[in-house]
């Protein structure tokens, strides 16, 4: 790029009278030249102006942008104050403040990728803008200290009325009081609040906005639908002096906290329940991160209810010890239900602690001879008795006999005195029996010597936790029940009967209604 030059060849003072409103803008004018000092004639230039604060590197109060055609002399004219501002306000420059400096800036392609000319300080010429600050005489009534004003007037002060009401009465149709950019916006400050002396903000028509009475209540609004709030060192009270109670917290048309009728909704307006919680992602998350310490739910009937339409109804995370923990005192601890899917799938070892029902079961793995397309399923062996099985095989001796050992905890873990042997012999049938020994921790087995034999021992459980949680074979259905009331069934479908008669129909619906309102 070449080089230019940037001849500066007049600047036009302001000249202001005692009578005229001082002009918001200076005249500038400068000669376009290249670096061999050539003059631009006739050329489209792009100019940006920058003003900086008391140093040519120091802060930019205001800067605009030109774009001008420079004559058949290579000249340009610009009225500095009347560009395109693209930082700060011309009228907002405090020229009796701080010395301010130029900054010229040029490209002579017409566009925006600029050059600087340098920076100079202004000297006299703007400063005659200043003039119509002190165009008016001080008449004592305001004090200035630095940047702040105040008056000793001990009479009232009205802005925007001849007949003030109170120490400081700002009234107007239209406008407000305070600037966000400020630490404080307005402070009014009373020696001593007492009956009949509060102050008040009120609107256009002398509708109170915002009180601070005289018995610490701060209150916002009218006094049949606003809040009142107060607070005694410990506490912080927020009342409503209207009907209902509500708090919002709105962006754009989504509600985060609504609080009606008794009810708290986040996400949504008309909130149904004591708290309902609507949203698109995860809608409750509690962490406690002290020993000891989670997050309780409790209600007569569930104490939490999750629904989702496509994950995860209830997800419970712990680092060593419970994620979900389930208590019901007379109901379920933990009900689970699913329309399409798995009602529950555990990933890692389950223990049960108590009595498991099912209407069937098997296990479940990827298939050995093809792990990558099939699964291997085998069901449970059933029986009306809770069965133990030991089984095992043995060699007879020269005699014909053989003893097994069985676990020392076989006589205290089952009804050993009614335990069953049954023996068959390895390779060609021969003839064999067995007979326990005294202590039924072992039995002998009799038949042909140098021979094999399998065995199979099967008992019941004689423990003390079956004696506890034993279930009976047969049981009658109704209220004493826990799986199923008369009239209702376990599998509805398996014996020909509407879903209707399904013990959890009632359950079930309810969900389902629940989740289509969300």
């Amino acid at each position: 790029m070449k080089k230019l030059i940037l001849t500066i060849t007049l600047a036009l003072v302001v000249t202001l009278t005692s009578y005229a409103q001082p002009p918001q803008a200076f005249n500038y004018q400068a000669v376009v030249r290249d670096n061999s000092g050539e003059i631009l004639q006739n050329q489209n230039v792009g100019i940006r102006i920058s003003i900086h604060e008391e140093t040519t590197l120091g802060t930019i109060v205001y800067q605009e942008t030109f774009s001008e055609t420079t004559n058949d002399f290579g000249l340009v004219n610009l009225q500095i104050g009347n560009g395109t501002p693209t930082i700060g306000t011309f009228t907002g420059i405090e020229w009796g403040s701080n010395s301010k400096f130029l900054e010229i800036e040029i490209d002579t392609a017409g566009g925006s990728n600029y050059t600087t000319m340098g920076t100079s300080e202004l000297l006299s010429v703007p400063y005659a803008m200043f003039a119509e600050d002190a165009a008016v005489a001080d008449d004592g009534d305001w004090t200035t200290t630095g940047n702040d004003i105040y008056s000793a007037n001990s009479g009232k002060v009205g802005i925007g009325t001849s007949n003030p009401e109170a120490k400081l009465m700002v009234k107007a149709p239209n406008g407000f009081i305070g600037n966000s950019s400020l630490v404080k916006g307005l402070i009014i400050k009373d020696g001593y609040f007492n009956i009949g002396n509060e102050f008040e903000i009120l609107d256009y028509y002398d509708n109170p906005r915002f009180r601070v009475l005289d018995n610490g209540y701060t209150v916002v609004g009218a006094d049949s639908k606003g809040i009142q709030m107060r607070t005694d060192g410990s506490a912080a009270d927020i009342e409503s002096l209207g009907t209902d109670l509500a708090i919002n917290y709105q962006t754009g048309n989504n509600t985060l906290l609504n609080v009606t009728s008794g009810n708290v909704g986040i996400g949504i307006n008309n909130p149904s329940q004591k708290v309902d919680i609507r949203g698109s992602n995860i809608v409750l998350y509690a962490e406690n991160t002290s020993n000891g310490n989670y997050a309780y739910l409790a209600g007569t009937q569930q104490g939490v209810n999750g629904n989702s339409q496509t994950g995860a109804g209830v997800i419970g995370y712990s680092g060593n010890y419970i994620g979900v923990f389930a208590n019901s005192p007379d109901g379920r601890g933990l009900y689970a239900q699913s329309f399409t899917d798995l009602a529950g799938d555990f990933a890692g070892d389950v223990n049960i602690t108590g009595t498991l029902s099912k209407g069937s079961g098997s296990f479940v793995i990827d298939h050995p001879l093809d792990p990558e397309n099939k699964l291997l399923r085998h069901n449970f062996v059933e029986s009306p008795e809770n069965l133990l099985i030991y089984r095992g095989k043995a060699r007879l001796n020269s005699n014909g006999e053989t003893i097994v050992e069985l676990p020392d905890y076989f006589e205290a873990l089952t009804k050993e005195n009614e335990a069953t042997v049954v023996l068959t012999s390895i390779g060609k049938p021969f003839l064999s029996g067995y007979e326990w020994e005294s202590d039924f921790n072992s039995f002998k087995i009799y038949g042909e010597p140098g021979r094999d034999v399998s065995w199979v021992v099967y008992a019941d459980r004689d423990d003390p936790v079956i004696n506890e949680l034993g279930q009976p074979v047969e049981e009658e259905k109704g209220p004493d029940n826990k799986l199923c009331d008369k009239g209702k069934l376990l599998y509805p479908k398996a014996y020909g009967y509407p879903e209707t008669m399904g013990r959890n129909y009632e359950e079930m619906v309810k969900m389902k209604r629940q989740i289509k309102k969300e």
